[in-house]
């Protein structure tokens, strides 16, 4: 009998993983580019440039909430992604992982999608 060793990884959450299809990340990382663009974000980095390790002491803003659209979709990619990766209907009524991503691309839009 031959032995070889094998390397295996599991298979973890869309965070984890880090997947992206079409060029955007399928995880909860939508939501941090969605925050890349406002003042909140910009104050942080400015709040860590002076103090990295007491940012958040410095900076006074907070964080506006996700429009409901966002956090809707970004919900529905969980689903469709369950519901496409086992190959059964876990999530009813929930769009495809393709089809749910072309909305966000329409959400992000005016954003700069970095990965």
């Amino acid at each position: 009998m031959e032995r070889r060793l094998v390397v295996v990884d599991v298979l973890g959450t869309l965070d984890e993983c880090r997947f992206t299809y079409d060029g955007l990340p399928v995880s909860k990382e939508l939501a941090r580019i969605y925050y890349r663009n406002t003042e909140w974000y910009t104050a942080v980095n400015e709040a860590k440039k002076k103090d990295r390790q007491h940012w958040r002491e410095i900076c006074k803003l907070s964080p506006q909430q996700l429009p409901e659209k966002l956090k809707t979709v970004i919900s529905q990619i969980y689903c469709a992604v369950t519901n496409e990766i086992t190959q059964k209907e876990w999530f009813e009524g929930v769009p495809s992982l393709e089809e749910t991503l072309k909305e966000i691309k329409e959400i992000l839009s005016p954003r700069e999608v970095k990965l």
